[in-house]
């Protein structure tokens, strides 16, 4: 709920809202949907990243299953023409 939130903050056009919200709906339910993360595989963590393609273009978000909450945790969304994540520890 909190990550569909702050997408609003984002300027980003309707479409790209709602797929990526519907997306962040789709790991809630199935955490294992994403695919491992370069970042996981190097720390040995399990932070996946899910892509979601809107038009022509598209965006990718980093997220963490918390198991002991179960929640999902969105660490970071980035458009396909960026190169890397940005991510606060």
């Amino acid at each position: 709920q909190n990550a569909v939130a702050n997408l609003a903050e984002l300027d980003l056009p309707a479409t790209a809202l709602d797929k990526l919200s519907k997306a962040f709906d789709l790991v809630c339910a199935l955490p294992g949907a994403g695919q491992l993360s370069e970042r996981a595989k190097e720390q040995g963590k399990n932070i996946r990243e899910k892509s979601v393609r809107v038009g022509k273009r598209g965006y990718s978000f980093l997220y963490y299953h918390d198991q002991n909450h179960d929640e999902i945790i969105i660490l970071a969304i980035k458009a396909f023409r960026q190169n890397i994540f940005t991510i606060v520890d």
